[in-house]
Parts: structure tokens; sequence; C-alpha cells
């Protein structure tokens, strides 16, 4: 009865332990003390042994139960970081786009953050698996969320370029006739909008940020995509091979 974990708080291996021998010695002492005239009795032993193996029943069950209090309160907290990290990250605090070296720093640094406070704030959890468990989805979480704010920072400074990549969708349209392969054809894609991203303010921005826009343009357009398509056959794709 004193083993019981009437709060049901999760309890560090180390104070479960402690618990569970405090509880244990009780136990016993209770027993000898009731069973003391029938000490020297082979029934002594017999229900002394009993009751061990009934507390070791017991303290399975109370370690399972904990452990997975101990699940709850890790996925609670890497749930509320994670959302913090969506919240901290966003487009309220950070306005989109942003330059994507500052994107990554305030990104990576926040997460180091909030990695870790997860393990500072349920250390004494450490050794169990599904601290370790969880830890491991959190950071993939957070993988995640990361991901997405970069995809988000491409989409904005898509947006801004609308014009000058709507000139090269044009152009594109009008020779495409003129590319029989899916290669050859996607190669031409880029090379016009990189190349209508020459001029302007776009044509500071890094080579990396420019070509993850087109890609990101390309991929956007049902019309592009359409034309793609239809040279999307393997002959040609095996012309094109080796015309590459």
């Amino acid at each position: 009865e004193n083993a019981r974990n009437r709060d049901r708080v999760p309890l560090g291996e180390d104070r479960l332990q402690t618990k569970f021998a405090a509880a244990e010695a009780d136990a016993l002492k209770v027993y000898a003390k009731e069973a003391e005239k029938a000490k020297e009795e082979e029934l002594y032993r017999v229900y002394l042994e009993a009751s061990k193996g009934a507390f070791r029943e017991i303290k399975q069950k109370m370690s399972a139960d904990n452990n997975q209090l101990i699940r709850t309160e890790c996925e609670k907290m890497a749930l509320e970081l994670a959302n913090e990290l969506r919240s901290q990250t966003g487009t309220a605090k950070i306005p989109l786009p942003v330059n994507e070296t500052e994107l990554t720093s305030k990104m990576k640094a926040e997460i180091q953050l909030l990695f870790s406070e997860y393990g500072r704030t349920l250390n004494k959890f450490a050794s169990t698996e599904a601290f370790k468990e969880i830890r491991n989805k959190l950071k993939n979480d957070f993988d995640d969320i990361s991901k997405q704010r970069h995809a988000e920072n491409v989409a904005a400074y898509t947006k801004e370029v609308e014009v000058p990549l709507n000139t090269a969708r044009k152009l594109i349209q009008l020779a495409a006739e003129k590319y029989d392969t899916t290669f050859s054809l996607r190669d031409y894609m880029v090379d016009v909008c990189m190349l209508n991203l020459n001029e302007g303010k776009p044509k500071l921005w890094g080579r990396k940020l420019k070509l993850a826009i087109v890609n990101n343009f390309i991929e956007s357009e049902r019309d592009l995509q359409a034309l793609l398509a239809s040279r999307d056959t393997f002959w040609l794709n095996l012309k094109g091979f080796f015309q590459w």
C-alpha cells in the first residue's frame, strides 16, 4: 500500500527503487510481527516466500505503471516544446522573407535552447527508454519544423519575384516545343528562370537561394508540370540521358 503512487506523478528510477525497498521492508516487518509465534514452522517460510513473490509482481506492475507515467510526461513536454518552436520561429517573430543564413542561425539557436530544456526538465528520467525515444522523436519534429520554415521562406521569396518568374513562364511556353525530353526542357526552364532573376534585387541573392526559388516555382506551376509530363516517356528520356 505504501508503495502506491497515489498522486500519479512519475518517479525517477532511484526514487522508485527507494520507495520499493522501503515498502518491502515495512511489509516484511508486519509479516514478521503478525506471524512471530509461527516463526519456527514450515508454513512461516512458505507464506514468507509467497509474500515476497506477490510483492515482486506488485513491483513489476508499479514499475510498468510508472514507465507509462514517464512516457506521458515526456510526450507532454515534447509537444509543448514543439509548439514553442513553432511560436518562436513563426512569421510574427521572424517576418519572411529573411536571409537564409539568418533564418538558419535563428532556427538552430532556438532548437538548441528547447532541446536542452527537454533534457534539463526531465533529467531524472534520462535513463528510461521513454525519455530517449521521445527525445529522438522531438529532434525529428524540430527538423521537420525547420524544413517547413525554410520552405515557407523560399515561398515568400518566390512571391516577391512573381513578375520576372511569370515572364520566364511565358518564354518557356513559347519555346517548349524545341525540347523533346524532360531532361532538356527542365534544364531550359531553370536557365530561363535564373536569367530572369539576374536583374534588380534578386541579382544580389545567392545562387543556392535562387535555385531553391526556381525549383519551387517549377514544381508549383501546373502548366510547367504539364509540359514536363508530356515529354515523360521512356524512349525520349533515354535519349535525353545520353544527350546529357
